[in-house]
């Protein structure tokens, strides 16, 4: 949905935008509907793509309370109109942009007055039917619990609309009636299948329905290959190699696909970004079925450092699946010499390591072809000739200066319009993390200041996924993330162990138990030369004191500095660095590092 326009410099801006669509000369056609996405959204892009050459497309969108948007697709620049006060300045803007034709399809969250713009700009329209609403209010004929209702009688249907109410406060009856008179008056009504032209056909008997399957360009075979990742992937394991595949693979346009069937310990681009997906965590017994599951072309194991063993590459072989791996300790060992095994040095180009994984899937591919069955779709071209039929082949006379009559308050979003309610940080979770739901995920971030780490490094951050009921943990969380900074410490656990983890610390803290401990290492770069660091201490009594143990392990030490150094604010703490020998190495090679005090570890 287009956004405000609060200053008259927008204001100006968007009746410029108004005027180039009436001086274009082109037919104009208002497509009218809900501002989500899914299906519908991608039908009226579809089309209004498809009749760009021919016709000028407008939206027309809910806004807030009575308030309807009227935009181009895709442009933030748009006209605000309260129905059905503003009907007739809607109405005179619709009649000077040249709209010859009004499209239903949909009217969720529209005022009721919206039904009544076709009489007013006295053009002809049609009707879509993308779901049920011309004799559902639920759309869907669903249950409360999301099955279908069975299509109960009056009686029935009341009941349903007492415990969730219609649009507007209509019964059954009248929303029938309303939604009967707005497809009786319809040019055309325009239904994706047979089986919703006779479903809502029995409702309304006499009316003709045309059925237009919606238009798709035909399917095409897609030799994709699916290239497995099998166990946690971290740096040791191949993460970067894996994301260097992926991006070779996409600058290539290369037929690869690459899939994590586990966890990663940093974050990495994905789809779209990347041929990349993952799976989340997976308990181990289920990792032969896991694999069976997911049918991949070839397994990839990528390792940077020599294992000892892997159970994850035992349960990669007995899949009988072809293997592209390091030829690094156990696990080139073990596959060495074995049939459908290509192994290659663990430092290799990605772009070697994606030719080794094209030629193991190549014979598989070929001696088994993807077969696509056609969808039903109609041919685009198809489409766009039916919808074209009606409307005119050549310019439309309208009065160049008809917009200047539109009040100035039309270009901004009255400010009594009441606005949305914002999610809470449960409900953003459940629908970003456990449904998978991209915007919600990107407002969680912005919700607890995550900033997006994807587009700086793809092995940054320690970061698991996984799931959990989102009945069972939406109360904790509710509970646990009233502030930012309880809302902070959930997120860090979520990225560093996962919503189970996550779940497991609020029902302890709930309990008052003692919180939990780190499942698995968070990963981390060590540093590889000691270097100066200057810390700014507190004077005083300080309020942390950050106690370092060394064990002889100096570098590992540095690396704790340094994060300390990084992310902790100066003038609050002291640092102290506890040997657990006398003498030990590190106290002499962190001599560099000024204002942090060394002791020995008298009871070790």
């Amino acid at each position: 949905m287009a956004p405000a326009l609060p200053s008259s410099a927008t204001a100006a801006d968007a009746r410029a935008e108004f005027a180039r669509v009436a001086a274009s000369g082109r037919p104009c056609v208002v497509f009218i509907a809900h501002p989500w996405g899914g299906g519908i959204r991608r039908h009226m892009d579809d089309l209004a793509v498809l009749v760009a050459d021919r016709c000028n497309v407008l939206y027309l969108e809910p806004a807030a309370g009575d308030t309807v948007t009227l935009h181009r697709p895709h442009s933030a620049l748009a006209a605000h109109f309260t129905l059905p006060r503003d009907a007739a300045s809607l109405a005179a803007l619709l009649s000077a942009v040249g709209v010859v034709r009004l499209h239903f399809h949909h009217i969720h969250r529209l005022p009721r007055a919206v039904l009544d713009l076709p009489a007013a700009v006295g053009v002809p329209y049609d009707c879509t039917l993308h779901d049920h609403y011309a004799i559902c209010p639920q759309y869907q004929l669903d249950t409360v619990d999301g099955r279908y209702c069975g299509e109960p009688d009056a009686a029935g249907c009341a009941a349903c609309l007492a415990v969730r109410p219609a649009q507007w406060g209509l019964d059954i009856v009248a929303w029938r009636t309303a939604f009967g008179a707005l497809l009786a008056g319809a040019a055309r009504r325009i239904a994706p299948t047979q089986d919703v032209a006779q479903r809502i056909g029995r409702y309304f008997p006499g009316l003709a329905i045309d059925v237009w399957p919606h238009p798709e360009p035909a399917p095409a075979p897609l030799p994709i290959a699916r290239i497995v990742v099998p166990g946690l992937l971290s740096p040791q394991k191949g993460l970067a190699t894996v994301v260097g595949c992926a991006a070779d693979a996409k600058s290539r346009g290369l037929p690869l696909a690459f899939h994590v069937l586990g966890a990663t310990t940093a974050p990495v681009p994905q789809m779209p970004a990347l041929p990349l997906t993952l799976s989340g965590e997976y308990d181990e017994a289920d990792l032969a079925w896991r694999l069976a599951a997911e049918r991949p072309d070839a397994l990839f194991f990528p390792a940077q450092v020599p294992e000892t063993w892997s159970y994850t590459l035992s349960a990669a072989m007995e899949s009988g699946a072809p293997i592209v791996a390091s030829a690094l300790g156990a696990i080139g060992e073990r596959l060495a010499g074995r049939p459908r095994v290509t192994l290659l040095r663990p430092d290799a180009p990605a772009a070697d390591w994606n030719d080794a994984l094209l030629r193991a899937t190549t014979a598989a591919r070929c001696a088994d072809p993807t077969t696509v069955e056609p969808t039903g779709a109609l041919p685009p071209e198809e489409y766009r000739t039916r919808y074209l039929a009606p409307f005119p082949a050549g310019a439309v006379a309208r009065d160049p200066q008809a917009d200047v009559r539109i009040d100035e308050r039309c270009f901004t979003l009255p400010i009594s319009s009441p606005a949305a309610r914002q999610w809470s940080l449960a409900e953003l979770y459940e629908a970003g993390v456990e449904c998978g739901r991209t915007e919600a995920r990107a407002e969680l971030a912005r919700r607890v200041g995550v900033r997006d780490r994807n587009a700086e490094s793809p092995v940054r951050a320690p970061a698991r996924r996984g799931s959990v009921g989102a009945a069972r943990l939406s109360a904790a969380w509710a509970d646990v993330a009233r502030t930012p900074r309880l809302a902070r410490i959930a997120l860090t656990i979520l990225r560093d162990d996962g919503p189970a983890a996550l779940y497991r610390r609020v029902q302890a803290k709930l309990a008052r138990n003692r919180g939990f401990r780190p499942r698995v290492t968070p990963g981390y770069r060590i540093e590889s030369a000691l270097a100066p660091l200057a810390f700014a201490l507190t004077a005083g009594t300080p309020r942390v004191s950050i106690v370092i143990p060394v064990y002889g392990n100096a570098l590992l030490t540095y690396t704790c500095l340094r994060s300390v150094l990084a992310h902790t604010p100066a003038g609050r703490y002291e640092v102290v660095v506890v040997d657990d020998a006398s003498p030990v190495p590190a106290s002499v090679e962190l001599a560099a590092v000024t204002g942090v005090r060394f002791e020995r570890n008298a009871t070790n």
